[in-house]
This record gives structure tokens, sequence and C-alpha cells, in this order.
């Protein structure tokens, strides 16, 4: 048998610097999205919460009359 040597598939380094900085911009962006997301949900349930205020529900259903 024969054993096979890995071979890197390219030597240039700008090349994985270059996919280095685009994975790192990614987890960035990914972060960013992450913070929106909560926020939404953060503002989703404060407007919830104003609502059932509103229609004087203190467990978070509306009263039907």
């Amino acid at each position: 048998m024969s054993s096979a040597t890995s071979i890197p598939s390219t030597t240039n380094p700008h090349e994985n610097a270059s996919t280095n900085a685009s994975a790192s911009m990614g987890k960035k962006i990914e972060g960013v999205v992450s913070g929106i997301h909560g926020t939404g949900g953060q503002i989703r349930g404060q407007f919830s919460n104003v609502v059932d205020t509103a229609v004087h529900d203190v467990e978070g259903q509306a009263l039907i009359e």
C-alpha cells in the first residue's frame, strides 16, 4: 500500500487571508442579524404588553365579553 500525502489546493497566502476575512465578516453579520432578531422579539413583547394593558387583560389573553 502506498501512503498519499495531502497537498494544499492553493499556496497563495493572499487567497487564504481572503477566505479567513470572508469567514470573519460572515460571523460579524450573523451577530448583527441575531441582535436585530432579539430586538424584534423584545419590541413584539412590549407591544403585546401594551395591548394587554389597554384591554385590561393581565394574563395576556384578550377578554371577550
